[in-house]
This record gives C-alpha cells, structure tokens and sequence, in this order.
C-alpha cells in the first residue's frame, strides 16, 4: 500500500491559473491572526469583475452552531477600492469571537444572495485554524496558503496570485514579516473531489437498485448480498433528489424511479406500519428479518425528501406511509417515562411475544423517531413532548465540550437525523443544540484517533470510527465519551471508516475535507462506487465493499455542505414545519 503524493512543482503550477471573469466577487488577500476580539482586526480584500454599483453585503455567524450574529451592508464605493480593486475592512469582532468560531461571510453584489460568497472563519487562539475559502452559487474551493511568520499565521487566498508573487507580497507589505519559517501547500481539488464523490455514491443506489427500487444492503466486488435493506431504500430515495438537482440524472427519470420505488413500498408487508429490515431486492418479501422503527424511519425520512421534491401522489402516497405507522403501539413505560421499543420479530423474541428487550431509552440515532412521531396527524404535543422527553441523556467529554452521547459512541448515530433535518440554530425545550452536540461529537472522535499513536492508520487527516464492513466482518467502533454508568474499552484493530469522516463535513469542514483529500490519495481505495468501506494501514487491508447506509449519508451530507439540497426539500415540508412546533423545536436562544 502506498500513499500517491503529487510533486510540489504540480500544486504549484495548479495554484498560479489566473481567472477571467466579469462576475463580482471578493477575495481576501490577508488574512492576520490570533485575533483578539477587540473589533480593530483588518484584513485586506480584492473586489474582482464588474462591480461598479455594487454592494458589499457581510454576514456574521457563529461558525459552530450557525447562528446568525450580526449583517451588515454598504455601497462598495464607501471603501475606496485602489485601482486594482484593493480595500481594507475592519471586521466588527468585538464580543463575537469565542471559541465555536466567528465566520464572516463577503458578498459582493447588487443584489444578496447571488453571485460569489467568500468566507473566513477566525478563531481567537492559534490563526492556524484560521481558513477562508470562496463558492460561487455551488461551493469553490480556494486554493490557499498558510504562511507561519515570526510566530504569527496568514492565510491567503491563491487563486490570482503565484507563489513568486505572493513571496514578494509579504516581504514588501507587512512590516517585520521577513522570516517565513514554514510554508504548507494546499491546492483546489476540494470541489472536484467532492463531485467525484457524490456521483459515486449516486451510481451506487442508482446501479444498485432494481426496477422495482428495492436498494441492495451491500455489494462487494466479487459478489453481491442478495437482500435489499429499507434503510438503504431511505437513504436512495434521498440520493435520487440530490442527483436529480445536480442534473447526474434527468428529473422525469429521477421521478419515475421513485414512484416504482414507494410502489413497492406500498406492497410491502408491515407491522402496524413498521417494515421489515431486510427483503428480497427482487420480490419485496421479508427475509426473516425483525421489523425496525429505526429503519423504517431512516426509509420514511427519505421518502418525505422525495415527497417534498415531486410532490403529486408521491407526497400523497408518503403521507399515507407516515401516518399508517402505529409508535403508540411501540411506546412502553420505563423509569416512569415513555420510551420507545426498537423493533419486532416474533422468531427471535418469542420469550418477550415477539418485541425486542431493548428500547430507545438513551441518546442514540432515533432523534428522527420523534420527529415523525410528531409529523403523524394524530399525535399531540403534549404526546410528543413526553415521548421525546422519555431517553435518558448521558452527558460526557474527551479533550473537549461536554456532549451527550450513546454507549458505544459510534459516530453514525451523530449524522443520521441531521443529513435531512437542519438543526443548525435549532434549540429544544431543554435547551440543547443537537447541531453543535454532533460537532463536539465528531471533534472528539478525530480526537481519540490522533490519540492512537500505536496505529499506523489513525492521524489528523484520517480518522473515523464508527460502523462499518470491515476485515472481520460488520463492526462498531466508536469514540469516548462513551458507556452510561461507567466508562468502557473498545479494541481498536486500526480500521478507519471514511464515511465517518465525510458524511461530519457540515460539523467539521475544514477536517473532514482534508480527510476527503487524504483518503484520494490512498491506493486503492476509490473504486467503482467512490471510497470503499475502510481500510487499516496495520493489516494492509483495503475494503472492496459499498454498503447502502453508509454511501447515504456521504452523499447527502456532501451536497448538504454545497447546496443543502435534503435540508432544503426537508425543512420546508408541511409535515416538518408541524413536527417542529409540536416538538417545541425553536430558532435562536431560548428565554
């Protein structure tokens, strides 16, 4: 196995293209640090294109949670651009800066909301984790440099500039700045890479699906399992609404599969609306399998993307399925609250009348359970509020926030609910932030692999732990904070699941797009579908498997990082909008 590095000379060639382009947009061409908060930090921008008559629109936000700070806007004229469009502005910091991260975001139009967003995202400790980067109605990844300069950090932007030019930039414009002790390159393949990555996990669940729209669980390269997973169906019907918004398929085509698929869907044996796990790909009919209220959810919350997306008698026929779902017939008393029972199978748990022991009583993936709880017609708040209430929430930290996490910690259960509900700026009636929660979880994921120095596979940019199709067959890694009344020990064997990683790109983006980066550099590992399932630097092992809740969430959280396709069809659904009022889910801080 070996990592393919390209020669500096390339990155450097890639970095000194020059744009022509009449389109206004800003740039920033330095970008100073640590920064104080004291609202005196400047940083020098570059108006680009025709922008006479502009306006330049800024935009403060909390880079962690998402929430909205500050806005504020001006005539580009006011700041005097030189005759090469160069102005200073002095950013408004003072007691936004904490440690979530301040993200100012530069529009540079006549009108807000179009043309190009250049954003930068200032800490106030080491300007190392200082980045800026640029997207023009899709993301575009700058190109960028990292200069360390007698102990102080600027990050520029380097899409106009060579690297002979910027070298001359510094020594001629900044004061004492004369001893560059460390350059670290970068170069634009982040926008491509991601791209590359979606119509992989695209062609999976369009490839991997039969006419009927039934999804296979899982494929291997030399074989293929023969059972198609419900979960796998959600996460493709999903899938379909990204492609079809990127135009990797046609809209008609895109349509006309998911309507055989919620067919299918329709002649599918249930248990008071549950649906099996596991079903034949070809005939829909249950393959011995338990009858799951959590894959049922993951298939239901894709189906109300699609919904949402095509409306006519899809949405119709998908209402149906979200009401005909019993959860009342699922809720048991545990602890003097209500939680929910996980699934059903009368040949496995014949000792319990056929449900499974364990229930939802503990922070886990469920979180969408309540939310199409709540979505049913029949259910009250007061109803949902208890049954929300009901799962215990175990608190925790590892070098970082406190979080509440699960027992194994599997970094899967952090990303399930939030690749179709946005809750960025969302809080609960007990006040918690499951947006910020699932960053602080994925922070400390990475975490915990870097920790593990003994391993040859787990670094700054390659980590993820969590569920996965590995060299021993299916298994669950998982970070700490993890074990409920105390603290367990997980024998890690050196595998790393990259999905992990990428499918945390809308928590942790700088991260998970240089992990994105590193796992394309690995040989091997990115075959038909995209990245494979895992790999272990210690054994050698390269995964050759695709499976289909895995290559879900990479997709949808991908494009959700682009265009938040999902998060858009989802969030402005009637059943979501009344879900979230009878959950008493809220914007903004709460009184």
């Amino acid at each position: 196995m070996k990592i393919v590095r390209l020669p500096l000379l390339a990155i450097m060639s890639i970095t000194s293209s020059l744009r022509v382009d009449t389109t206004p947009y800003i740039t920033t061409i330095g970008v100073y640090g640590p920064f104080s908060g004291d609202g005196n930090e400047t940083i020098s921008l570059v108006a680009h294109g025709d922008y006479s008559g502009c306006r330049l629109f800024v935009t403060y936000t909390n880079y962690r949670t998402g929430a909205i700070l500050a806005s504020e806007r001006s005539t580009i004229e006011y700041y005097s651009p030189d005759e090469n469009g160069v102005f200073n502005y002095t950013l408004r910091t003072s007691g936004r800066i904490n440690g979530d991260g301040l993200r100012v975001a530069f529009n540079l139009s006549k009108e807000k909301g179009s043309g190009v967003i250049q954003e930068v995202v200032l800490y106030p400790t080491n300007a190392e984790t200082v980045y800026s980067y640029q997207y023009r109605k899709k993301p575009y990844l700058c190109p960028y440099k990292t200069f360390q300069i007698n102990g102080k950090t600027e990050i520029r932007n380097y899409e106009e500039y060579s690297f002979e030019n910027t070298i001359d930039y510094i020594s001629n414009s900044i004061d004492n700045y004369l001893d560059i002790r460390e350059v670290s390159f970068s170069y634009d393949n982040g926008n491509e890479l991601i791209n590359k990555e979606i119509k992989g996990c695209f062609d999976f669940f369009w490839n991997e699906s039969g006419d009927n729209g039934l999804t296979l669980d899982k494929i291997f390269s030399t074989s293929k399992r023969y059972r198609a997973s419900t979960a796998g169906i959600g996460f493709g019907l999903a899938a379909i609404v990204v492609a079809a918004e990127r135009g990797l398929v046609s809209k008609k085509d895109a349509k006309d599969r998911v309507r055989v698929t919620i067919d299918s869907l329709l002649k599918m044996e249930d248990f008071h609306g549950l649906l099996p796990h596991f079903v034949d790909p070809v005939t829909g009919i249950n393959q011995k399998s338990e009858f799951s209220t959590i894959d049922t959810a993951i298939l239901l919350m894709g189906a109300i993307t699609a919904a949402s997306y095509f409306k006519g008698d899809i949405e119709k026929d998908v209402k149906y399925l979200v009401n005909r779902v019993d959860w009342d017939h699922f809720v048991t008393i545990k602890d003097g609250k209500k939680v929910i029972k996980m699934a059903y199978s009368y040949n496995t748990w014949q000792d319990n009348n056929g449900y499974c022991p364990a229930t939802w009583d503990h922070y886990a993936e469920q979180l969408m359970i309540y939310y199409l709880y709540a979505a049913k017609d029949s259910t009250t708040k007061k109803d949902c509020l208890d049954l929300y209430h009901g799962f215990k929430r175990h608190i925790g930290s590892y070098k970082g926030n406190e979080l509440v996490h699960c027992y194994g910690n599997a970094l899967f259960i952090h990303q399930f609910t939030h690749c179709f509900i946005d809750f960025r700026g969302l809080k609960t009636d007990d006040n918690i932030n499951w947006f910020k929660n699932s960053i602080d979880a994925t922070l400390a994921n990475r975490q915990y692999c870097i920790d593990q120095t003994w391993s040859k596979s787990y670094k700054e940019d390659s980590w993820g732990l969590s569920a996965f199709q590995g060299q021993k067959g299916y298994m669950v890694y998982g970070a700490p904070p993890w074990g409920f009344d105390k603290p367990i020990k997980q024998e890690l064997d050196g595998s790393v699941a990259p999905y992990a990683a990428l499918s945390s790109i809308v928590f942790t983006p700088k991260e998970s797009l240089k992990a994105l980066e590193y796992f394309n550099l690995i040989e091997g590992l990115n075959k038909l579908y995209g990245i494979c399932e895992c790999y272990n630097f210690d054994t050698g092992y390269i995964s050759d498997c695709y499976i289909g809740i895995d290559k879900g969430p990479t997709i949808i959280m991908l494009d959700n990082f682009q265009n938040e396709t999902v998060w858009k069809y989802f969030m402005c659904c009637d059943m979501t909008k009344k879900a979230l009022e009878k959950l008493d889910f809220i914007k903004g801080e709460r009184k």
